[in-house]
């Protein structure tokens, strides 16, 4: 019996797409780390380049925790247009016992999303080219 192409493109397909939602499941892991932490404001007092890609940026934020104590932390996101500018205010998540694991509120949301819809649209559619595959070898 001869495999239809579409069901090893199915596999692929699903396959892939189950890899980036489990990025995207990482990513919100990461997120929920901070969650319930305490907020305040911190303030980008420079971009650091990635050791692999030195075009690439993320900014680096000083800020006081609620005991006085300053803590600085480089951001999770790399780009090549920096988001944020030196000098620039944001809105910084920390826990109490771990503000050294302090991350920017918000910041790989647009990441979250554009990972877990590849991970959908891909998923969904080796789904439905598997099905597809099923059916037309019957």
């Amino acid at each position: 019996m001869e495999i239809p192409f579409l069901i090893p493109v199915s596999l692929l397909s699903t396959c892939l797409g189950f890899m980036f939602l489990m990025g995207a499941g990482f990513l919100l892991f990461q997120n929920s780390t901070v969650r319930g932490g305490i907020q305040t404001q911190g303030t980008v007092i420079g971009l650091a380049s990635d050791p692999n890609e030195p075009d690439m940026f993320t900014p680096v934020i000083r800020f006081q925790t609620q005991t006085g104590q300053e803590c600085t932390f480089q951001g999770t996101v790399y780009s090549g247009k920096p988001e944020h500018k030196i000098g620039q205010r944001v809105t910084v998540v920390y826990h109490a016992n771990q503000p050294e694991k302090a991350r920017i509120k918000g910041e790989n949301r647009v990441l979250l999303l554009i990972v877990g819809g590849f991970g959908i649209v891909l998923t969904c559619v080796g789904l439905v080219l598997g099905m597809g595959g099923l059916i037309s070898a019957l």
